[in-house]
């Protein structure tokens, strides 16, 4: 008996090692096989490129600017005495920037409102005396003359009094502050800067046959190096008709949204989309990689992918417009990958690829 269940113990040990090398083996087998196809590349599907669709570009490079600027100099002399906020900060049309030392020029103002005063009272009794033949025509006109010269004069005053409270020209962004306390502004000095940036526009310039291909209206994309997430989408505002000396192009302006993160000066990549034969091609959403000037899509050339950098319209349901010089018709453009892929990396094309 004991025999017995020794022999039905070494048999279920042998069952069990069979079934745990059959496992091994073909873990085995799957895994060589997946390393095989894998050595052969990344399985995707493709789809060619079609003649492109009515839409054609200009790429244009320049500088972003606050839609509006300014450079804020002191209209009158005086001591700085207190400023406000500080740079970066936003401020209202006619808020307080800084302000200079009022005192004299209030007085000044106050003179000035008294002689007003006097000279109005002195007329009033140029007319009784007139009316009663006590006085000539001319003494009368010379009491209304001092009477107008001493309002002119207070109003002055009362000008000079209040510039010394500089104020925002416009709703913006400080970007610069010139003085600090205790120190003496100049009449004329620049003392602050600032920027509208809730838009912003692009300044470049075309050559003749790009602008007469052109238009007041027409779309355009910005995209700025250093802020590779953000494509700004506007249209052209300003065109001029004349060629600037020595290089022949024609300043164009673009106006567009702000962003966060813009600032003034910055270099821009742009293109304007204007009607032509066209360079653009309508693709399947999940074809186009990555955002702004990052974008990109992938063609096979040799059984690998590569990738082609591009300009991307929005999307519409599953499709979006895409252009770029270095896409062509009869190109075969990687819509879907069994995996991530980079640029050189092998591939094979699988099913579902359209021919």
């Amino acid at each position: 008996m004991k025999r017995g269940a020794v022999y039905f113990g070494i048999v279920v040990v042998v069952i069990a090692l069979i079934v745990v090398l059959s496992h091994f083996l073909r873990s085995a087998r799957s895994e060589r096989e997946l390393a095989g196809e894998e050595s052969k590349g990344i399985a995707v599907t493709t789809i060619p490129l079609r003649e492109p669709s009515p839409i054609d570009t200009i790429s244009v490079t320049g500088t972003i600017h606050g839609r509006r600027e300014a450079q804020i100099s002191a209209e009158t002399g005086g001591r700085v005495i207190a400023l406000y906020g500080e740079v970066g900060d936003f401020f209202s049309q006619a808020q307080a920037i800084l302000q200079l030392d009022s005192s004299v020029k209030s007085l000044a103002a106050q003179q000035a409102r008294i002689a007003f005063d006097k000279a109005e009272t002195d007329l009033v009794r140029a007319r009784n005396l007139y009316n009663a033949k006590s006085i000539s025509d001319s003494e009368l006109e010379g009491a209304r003359l001092g009477a107008k010269s001493a309002e002119t004069a207070w109003r002055m005053a009362e000008e000079v009094y209040s510039n010394t409270t500089i104020r925002a020209p416009f709703a913006g962004t400080l970007t610069r502050r010139s003085v600090e306390v205790g120190e003496t502004a100049a009449p004329g000095m620049p003392v602050a800067a600032l920027v509208d940036l809730r838009q912003v526009k692009a300044e470049f310039e075309l050559t003749e046959r790009e602008l007469v291909a052109t238009a007041e209206g027409d779309s355009v994309l910005a995209l700025i190096d250093v802020l590779p997430d953000i494509t700004l989408r506007g249209t052209i505002t300003s065109r001029s008709l004349q060629a600037q000396e020595g290089t022949r192009t024609f300043p164009v302006e673009a106006t567009f949204p702000g962003a966060p993160g813009i600032a003034s000066g910055m270099f821009m990549r742009g293109f304007i989309i204007v009607e032509g034969k066209g360079k653009g091609f309508l693709v399947p959403r999940e074809a186009l990689h990555g955002a702004g000037n990052q974008s990109h899509v992938f063609v096979v050339e040799n059984g690998a992918a590569h990738a082609r950098r591009v300009h991307s319209e929005t999307p519409r349901g599953g499709w979006v417009v895409v252009y770029g010089d270095n896409l062509k018709p009869g190109d075969v453009l990687i819509v879907t990958a069994a995996k991530a892929i980079e640029d050189g990396e092998a591939i094979v094309v699988g099913e579902g690829t359209e021919q």
